[in-house]
């Protein structure tokens, strides 16, 4: 076990429990010092300049035009819209009912991939979706009307629109994720989620107590952990833990964040226990580790099969190569072997024509001795015939 393996467990650890606590402190912040448009412009303005002095310490990267365009509408979704219906939802409802909500964003993912991206939904997919449905009914149809939130229905709507904002925004930056740095894409979403909340923050900046003569340290306190630490120190430590830990690991931390937020709710007052709460908790719950392990297993399995597929292409070609180096070692042999040949059936030639050379020679030379000797028996010939003629001579003489 590393260090930075234990480094990546306490990051997620710390970053979802520094937003569990976010929860019910916003609901305190709204409920006496800023309105939800005041509460989303001071977040947004204060983390967005601890983001720009965090970047004079790096390197700047540069952002494509078209890329830059998709991280705005991605600001404007995710945090503007997604954000601001939120801090709405815990205007209206509690932290605990609000939490409950949040535990649905994996199938809410789950279904906008399968619409948006064509992800199929298999069985294991549609039993998490029934149940989450079950939860969140469960949830609904023992709302409370007596209690601290004004609206619990109109709450839950609220935190049904920013969980579906938000995992709109999870879906629609996926192609611009790994292009560039968490603190450049952070940046500019936050730049873009001030432009667009700015003008519903200053129109009732009169509102705002926390701005007025009649502010107090714990309105000023609790403001900045949700710019510092909700916000600068959680953005920034999530990338780091998702670096050294498994996305199935991080998923099952997400779920510290809605039960911290309501254990400290019913702790501070702002809630009280109910058993339809955790009834819908185990069935929410349930629904999103099936859909949160559906969805690991299928990507295990594509990588899986990607992964044979590669391992295949190497042998292939690792074979190729070695037949094409036995084939280059093999063709010197070869050629050595064809020279070695040409020249033993050239030599074989060369000894044929010098046999055959050396038997003409010899028939030649019988020839001309077996004319020699004819000219002998020729000469012999005359000589037996003057011999002949000279004894004929000498007879008639003696006669």
């Amino acid at each position: 076990m590393t260090l930075a393996f234990i480094l990546g467990h306490l990051s997620i650890l710390f970053v979802n429990t520094i937003l569990g606590l976010n929860i019910p402190l916003t609901k305190m912040l709204m409920s006496e010092w800023v309105t939800p448009a005041g509460f989303m412009t001071i977040r947004s303005a204060g983390a967005l300049i601890l983001f720009m002095i965090a970047q004079c310490f790096i390197a700047r990267e540069k952002v494509a035009p078209r890329d830059l365009i998709k991280i705005g509408a991605g600001g404007v979704i995710g945090f503007g819209v997604a954000q601001y219906t939120g801090a709405l939802s815990l205007q209206f409802t509690t932290p605990v009912y609000f939490s409950m909500v949040v535990f649905m964003a994996p199938v809410i993912t789950m279904i906008l991939a399968a619409i948006l991206l064509g992800e199929t939904i298999t069985l294991r997919k549609f039993c998490g979706v029934f149940l989450s449905i079950a939860g969140a009914s469960i949830l609904i149809i023992n709302v409370p009307h007596d209690s601290a939130g004004n609206n619990h229905l109109l709450g839950i709507a609220f935190a049904f629109i920013s969980t579906f904002a938000f995992s709109l925004y999870l879906i629609s930056m996926r192609s611009v994720a790994t292009k560039y740095s968490p603190l450049t894409q952070t940046k500019w979403v936050f730049f873009f989620t001030f432009i667009f909340i700015a003008p519903f923050g200053i129109a009732n900046v009169g509102e705002q107590k926390l701005l007025s003569s009649a502010w107090e340290w714990d309105g000023v306190l609790g403001m900045l952990y949700v710019i510092f630490f909700s916000t600068f120190i959680g953005y920034l430590l999530m990338p780091f833990a998702m670096r050294h830990l498994n996305a199935t690991t991080v998923s099952v931390y997400f779920n510290v964040q809605p039960i911290v937020a309501a254990l400290t709710a019913i702790a501070i007052g702002q809630d009280t226990f109910k058993l339809e709460q955790p009834i819908s908790a185990i069935f929410v719950l349930t629904g999103a580790y099936l859909v949160s392990t559906s969805r690991q297993a299928q990507h295990k399995a594509e990588e899986e099969a990607e992964a044979a597929a590669e391992a295949a292409a190497g042998k292939a070609a690792a074979a190729a190569t070695a037949q094409a180096a036995h084939e280059s070692q093999a063709a010197p042999a070869n050629q050595a072997d064809n020279a070695t040949a040409a020249a033993a059936t050239a030599t074989t030639e060369a000894s044929v024509t010098q046999e055959l050379t050396a038997a003409e020679i010899n028939a030649e030379s019988e020839l001309l001795a077996m004319e020699a000797m004819s000219d002998n028996l020729m000469a012999a010939d005359v000589l037996a015939s003057n011999n002949h003629l000279n004894t004929t001579a000498t007879e008639k003489e003696l006669s």
